[in-house]
């Protein structure tokens, strides 16, 4: 019979999900620290693109060809 090897794991937790008797995905402790850290940065790219595009200031609605009337002085 085929021996199991044991195998270091993070630390005292995981999680094992079945479908019947067949093992699909372990998830330790490490899955969650990135998933967290992809999550924060995530949130920092986000907010530095809003503060990017409400610093740009919006067009106005004349096109640039339209020269306004001088006033004239006589």
């Amino acid at each position: 019979m085929n021996q199991v090897k044991k195998t270091v794991q993070d630390s005292g937790w995981s999680v094992h999900i079945y479908n019947g008797r067949r093992l699909l995905v372990t998830l330790y402790p490490s899955h969650a620290w990135v998933f967290l850290l992809g999550a924060f940065l995530s949130a920092l790219l986000v907010l530095g693109g809003v503060r990017l595009s409400t610093g740009i200031p919006k067009p106005s609605g004349r096109s640039p060809t339209q020269i306004t009337p001088a006033s004239q002085v006589d």
